[in-house]
């Protein structure tokens, strides 16, 4: 048998007597990596912070060093606010042409009827005696007047077709595509068409309760509500366009 070459390494058996040497868990890998890179970002935090302050970390009182811990937690939330608005944000490009040209205004307008539902129906509520009215002077609630009269039909069909136009609103906003979502897939359009019925529900109660307080002589309510009838009606349109558009 040939000898081996001078420049060949011979392969080393392992003593049969040692015991088996163990692999670097993966979990504790993750988790340096996970804690060098908290600490980077610490640094870098700090490094921030310091060129406001005017400066280093040695020369930091105590007060700056509570002022760095707040600065941090804004920091994080920032950091989290900007990642779940890229990742919430729609893809419009890709929906271009199952859209119509009022879907990304309707879209974009919820949140502040979102709002004015909840300031409108909070007030009619209290009008109907669920919430009591507020006390003089900003005091507590009084409580409501088990002895009063119920409210009429058109403020109770009112509520509710506002209660539906907010989850329809809602539903509405989760029927279009996020980033990296399928913009054809089967989950949103089953939330287009959930969003739709729900729109058709709100559209017929509140059309009730608009006529309701107009023949009441509730002509200030009467336009309250008919504005909603027409929003509701401008998305139930859509939400029918967007179903042909697919």
């Amino acid at each position: 048998m040939a000898a081996p070459k001078k420049n060949e390494t011979r392969k080393q058996k392992r003593d049969p007597n040692q015991p088996v040497p163990k692999r670097p868990k993966k979990k504790t890998l993750v988790l340096k990596v996970l804690l060098l890179g908290a600490l980077l970002l610490v640094g870098v935090w700090g490094g921030l912070y310091s060129v406001q302050l005017g400066r280093g970390p040695w020369g930091w009182s105590g007060e700056d060093w509570s002022g760095f811990a707040t600065f941090s937690q804004e920091q994080v939330s920032e950091a989290a606010s900007n990642a779940s608005e890229t990742f919430n944000k729609v893809d419009w490009e890709a929906i271009k042409d199952s859209i119509t040209e009022n879907s990304k205004q309707l879209y974009g307008q919820i949140t502040g009827w979102d709002d004015k539902l909840d300031e409108r129906l909070a007030k009619l509520r209290r009008v109907e005696g669920e919430e009591g009215a507020e006390g003089a002077a900003g005091g507590p609630a009084a409580a409501a007047d088990p002895s009063a009269p119920p409210p009429p039909q058109y403020e109770l069909d009112y509520g509710d077709g506002g209660d539906k136009l907010r989850e329809a609103m809602q539903i509405y906003k989760r029927s279009f595509p996020k980033s990296g979502q399928d913009p054809s897939s089967p989950a949103l359009q089953r939330e287009l068409r959930k969003s739709k019925g729900l729109f058709r529900e709100a559209h017929e109660l509140l059309s009730k309760a608009q006529e309701g307080a107009a023949d009441a002589g509730n002509q200030v309510l009467a336009d309250e509500i008919e504005e909603a009838v027409v929003v509701c009606g401008q998305y139930l349109q859509d939400c029918s366009k967007r179903e042909m558009a697919r």
